[in-house]
């Protein structure tokens, strides 16, 4: 055999430019310097729970997901402090309603992030469906201000049928 031999000359010709972007699982350096780069999706799989609950709760495949979603909250807690354009998003009306007894149902995007650094991060207790499903849509916005702009989002995928929150 000699050292001009090609092995495979077609390997690239069924290699589709046109293909979906990858999607992937985060990686644990910089959440928004990843979601900035990345190309496609971030996906994190979780395992529903529900126990007294009417909203299930999620138990992430990787214990590396979780700390990577808090990394990225507490990075999302002072996003509005970079630029106008992500202040103005920030202090926009967000999709997430308040929970029972906290008030008005309305509230800021900002104010949805502190509450859940502050209950999730901070006192360590479980995410359930109906908070995380309004992330993607925070980063959505986010996408068209200054910090986050063009990013990628975030899917949250049910590890036992394989759908996506939404």
């Amino acid at each position: 055999m000699s050292t001009d031999t090609i092995f495979n000359p077609d390997i690239f010709s069924n290699l589709d430019a046109s293909a979906a972007a990858p999607t992937r699982a985060p990686i644990l350096i910089d959440p928004i310097s990843e979601l900035n780069t990345a190309t496609g999706a971030i996906q994190i799989h979780y395992t529903p729970r529900t126990m007294r609950s009417m909203v299930p709760f999620m138990d992430f495949t990787r214990k590396a997901d979780r700390r990577w979603l808090n990394l990225l909250l507490t990075e999302l807690q002072v996003v509005r402090l970079k630029s106008l354009q992500d202040t103005m998003i920030m202090t926009s009306t967000a999709t997430a309603k308040r929970g029972l007894g906290q008030g008005s149902s309305k509230q800021t995007w900002q104010t949805f992030i502190d509450e859940l650094v502050a209950d999730k991060v901070h006192a360590n207790r479980d995410f359930s469906e109906g908070q995380l499903k309004h992330l993607p849509n925070l980063l959505a916005e986010l996408a068209k201000g200054k910090t986050l702009a063009g990013c990628a989002t975030i899917e949250f995928i049910n590890a036992n049928t394989g759908d996506v929150l939404a």
